[in-house]
């Protein structure tokens, strides 16, 4: 069982690897060192508020008593403009995605390779708790029986961003298609990628 005590050493230590990253290691705005730094401050203007009191009000301790003031307005506007910047950055991800999305219709390819390298790459997709799974024959079954209504949309580098499987069945009027699975990786969701799968569906599933 760990102490109380070896708990708050760690809780500690923590802290000031934290404070040691921020200032020689810089990177993104960590919440716990901005508690620290402002703790810091607060705690400096109350003993230069008392000292201005205890002294009578002592211009060199009033002087420094502005100087703290200014350093602290001044590490505040650089901290938010930092998170701008951190801020920016996410948007400019999120455009990447949405281009890589909205070029789609030139990168949705059928897979008609009957291999277990083809069946792979949805089964990346299948870790997100919304899509139904299956096992690897059920893939290659549907690979080889209907290849050409197993769609799968890629980024132009390559990356999985959803599929389509599906086969057809009835006879006459009856023949149609149906939709097996369905899915979009989270990140490229709400851009319209699943209607533009269902229609590569249905047209394959027309001209078969």
């Amino acid at each position: 069982m760990v102490s109380t005590s070896e708990k708050s050493t760690a809780s500690g230590s923590g802290i000031l690897n934290d404070v040691y990253q921020s200032i020689f290691q810089p990177g993104e705005v960590n919440d716990g060192v901005l508690k620290v730094m402002n703790g810091a401050f607060i705690g400096l203007f109350v003993i230069l508020s008392l000292l201005v009191y205890g002294t009578g009000g002592s211009w060199h301790v009033i002087a420094l008593l502005f100087i703290a003031v200014g350093l602290f307005v001044s590490v505040q506007w650089f901290i938010s403009e930092f998170k701008k910047i951190e801020v920016q950055k996410n948007n400019e991800k999120k455009d990447e995605s949405k281009e890589s999305a909205s070029s789609t219709g030139s990168n949705i390819t059928r897979k008609r390779n009957q291999s277990s390298a083809a069946s792979r790459k949805p089964k990346r997709l299948n870790l997100d708790f919304f899509t139904e799974t299956y096992d690897i024959t059920f893939y290659l079954k549907y690979i080889a029986t209907w290849p050409d209504i197993f769609n799968v949309a890629e980024t132009p580098n390559g990356n999985l961003m959803g599929y389509v499987m599906g086969k057809v069945e009835g006879k006459g009027e009856n023949w149609h298609g149906h939709v097996t699975a369905l899915t979009v990786g989270p990140e490229y969701r709400r851009l319209g990628l699943g209607k533009t799968l269902m229609h590569f569906l249905e047209d394959a599933s027309e001209k078969m």
